[in-house]
């Protein structure tokens, strides 16, 4: 839409969609009268310039940085650091949809974020493309209309693309059971992956597009204007995503429960099936660890809530979400619930960093300067960037604290056959020659008790993070 003269600030433009020239459908039907009101915000070109140049820069550095912490984290027996990623990105992501001026490069660099998902959208190209939504800043984030489909079609398509891979395991399988392949550890491997998708791979999904799907879910519903086929089957399918929304952390505290009643015996059963709900952390010390989940989902249902349903309330949703990010990160500093220590701490400084960019951005509700509004505007963006660098950083800190342990159990397999060799050796002696000196048995295991001291850890981030 284009203008002979500047429509001015904070001004609203309604446009009307009226069938003047009689149009009838093949169904004798007649086109709705559709009004669309849309705010208009005065974009000053040289901040346009800026947030182009930053959300240019942004995409690429999101697109490396995920990649690096992706194959980091697949290196890694616990990929928990790829999930932490994605999670303090999309809580930062979605500020975008509160009610507050973010200044151009911090807002550019902000919206390239999403790029965190580099699957496309296959659904834009054969599905009805839906009806445009009033949602003004929804619309930066890449939501065109309020048609769910549309709306989480990147989430689907990777869906899609890892149901494909799990089909494509299944024939890998059953090519090995017909003797193509005898090499163990693809066996293994196969297996083993097999077994993740059995439930682990859909909680995980879920978990990971949680927030992605209720906004989705919340655009559609709410954008609600008339009856058609179209109307009904997106506001069904919404309604159905909102009713999971609040059901899914009563799930997760009922599936802890569940484990904790059961013996050691179950518990392990229990795991092979839902044990991507517990691995990550400390289950030992207490109920309030093993539920981490259920504050978490608590955390971005809310969260989700506020942005798109008290919209034009600037200063209540700031408060809000400053108030639900304070509570979880004294939650983190109080229990400290993962396994391990580096991702208490990564979990504990993202969190923080997460909550200054949230209050820097409720600073911005108030009236500043230019020059303050520019200040504020660097800090937020280079905070974001720190963000990034310390999840990629502990990734590849845990890469390679992986690859160490598995060098020393290779040295520890190695050393236990070198003792196995030389106490077959020291047999032998012993039966031809009685009298002989030969090393004892108790050095042997003495030498292998030095090697398995060798414990790898890290203790440069002190005891306030330990397991």
């Amino acid at each position: 839409m284009t203008y002979s003269e500047d429509p001015g600030k904070d001004k609203v433009a309604i446009v009307f969609f009226i069938n003047t020239a009689k149009v009838l459908s093949k169904t004798n039907g007649t086109p709705e009268t559709y009004t669309y009101p849309i705010d208009l915000k005065e974009i000053i070109q040289n901040d346009k310039t800026l947030m182009d140049e930053a959300k240019k820069l942004g995409q690429t550095v999101t697109m490396a940085v995920t990649s690096a912490v992706t194959a980091a984290s697949l290196m890694n027996p616990n990929p928990a650091c790829l999930w932490s990623f994605i999670n303090t990105i999309q809580m930062i992501v979605f500020i975008v949809l509160a009610t507050v001026p973010i200044p151009p490069k911090s807002k550019g660099l902000i919206i390239s974020l999403k790029n965190y998902n580099m699957f496309p959208n296959s659904f834009s190209y054969f599905m009805t493309k839906g009806k445009p939504h009033n949602f003004t800043s929804a619309y930066d984030l890449g939501y065109a209309s309020d048609s769910v489909i549309i709306n989480i079609g990147s989430a689907i398509t990777a869906f899609v693309f890892f149901i494909i891979l799990w089909v494509v395991l299944i024939f890998l399988r059953f090519l090995i059971r017909k003797g193509c392949c005898t090499k163990k550890w693809y066996v293994d491997l196969i297996a083993e992956l097999i077994a993740d998708y059995k439930y682990g791979f859909f909680i995980r999904y879920g978990i990971t597009n949680y927030l992605e799907f209720e906004v989705a879910a919340l655009i559609g519903i709410i954008n609600w204007r008339s009856v058609t086929e179209y109307s009904i089957a997106n506001t069904v399918l919404s309604s159905v995503i909102l009713f999971l929304i609040p059901l899914t952390p009563i799930l997760c505290f009922v599936m802890v429960m569940k484990r904790k009643k059961k013996t050691d015996s179950g518990q392990e059963e229990f795991d092979s099936m839902y044990g991507t709900l517990f691995y990550e952390f400390n289950n030992d010390k207490g109920v309030m660890t093993s539920n981490f989940y259920v504050f978490f989902f608590a955390k971005r249902a809310i969260y989700g809530v506020i942005l798109l349903f008290l919209r034009g309330y600037g200063v209540i949703q700031m408060t809000l979400i400053l108030i639900i990010c304070l509570s979880f990160l004294i939650y983190l500093l109080y229990f400290r619930p993962f396994g391990e220590k580096l991702l208490n701490f990564s979990n504990i400084f993202t969190e923080i960093a997460t909550l200054l960019i949230f209050a820097f951005i409720a600073w911005l509700l108030f009236d500043l300067s230019n020059n303050s509004r520019n200040r504020l505007d660097d800090v937020i963006y280079y905070t974001v960037y720190v963000i990034m660098g310390l999840q990629m950083g502990v990734s590849l800190a845990l890469m390679g604290k992986s690859i160490k342990e598995k060098i020393a159990e290779w040295r520890k397999k190695k050393m236990q056959s070198k003792i196995i060799s030389a106490l077959s050796i020291e047999n032998e002696e012993k039966v031809l020659n009685p009298n002989s000196n030969e090393v004892s048995r108790v050095e042997w295991v003495d030498v292998l008790k030095k090697d398995n001291s060798q414990t790898v850890g890290s203790k440069m981030f002190g005891k306030f993070f330990e397991e």
